[in-house]
């Protein structure tokens, strides 16, 4: 018997069901797969939008089995981005949290195409990267993106367009 979605319980979200379904599909056809629940992105379409993944900074530093977990946060408001200077769309920031390894374990935005940012750290928190392994890629100029590579070398103190 294989379930998918809302009826097991993981995150009730379309994209999840989706990738169970997948999966599902696999292992009826032999394949021995499972879901990864560690990196689930998870997106508000308002405006600004909202968009995160992995753990969130409240659950490390609140209540439960997450609480005292050894972390860094790296941050970048939009603020300092050309593209979102000649856009307009100023309002918003990526935060990034790492533990104590520098493995990417968080990820939180919020702003101007929020959602479409998010994948490249769903990616690396899916895969166990370290924010420095992320950061040394090459982000396209200009673009809302360099949001992403500042809040990750901010995590080292080496955000070059941070403003204080």
């Amino acid at each position: 018997i294989y379930a998918v979605g809302d009826i097991i319980n993981t995150p009730f979200l379309a994209h999840v069901a989706s990738k169970e379904g997948c999966i599902a599909v696999d292992n009826i056809m032999g394949a021995q797969k499972a879901a990864v629940y560690h990196a689930v992105p998870g997106c508000v379409f308002t405006n600004p939008e909202i968009a995160t993944a992995g753990k969130m900074e409240f659950q490390l530093k609140g209540e439960g089995k997450e609480a005292g977990r050894d972390y860094k946060t790296g941050t970048f408001e939009f603020k300092g981005l050309g593209k979102a200077q000649a856009s307009g769309h100023i309002a918003g920031f990526v935060k990034v949290i790492v533990d104590a390894d520098d493995v990417l374990i968080g990820a939180e935005i919020v702003g101007a195409r929020a959602s479409d940012m998010l994948q490249i750290l769903t990616t690396a928190i899916h895969m166990k990267l370290k924010a420095e392994e992320i950061a040394d890629s090459i982000f396209p100029h200009p673009t809302m993106c360099e949001a992403v590579m500042e809040a990750l070398h901010d995590i080292h103190g080496m955000s070059v367009m941070k403003t204080p």
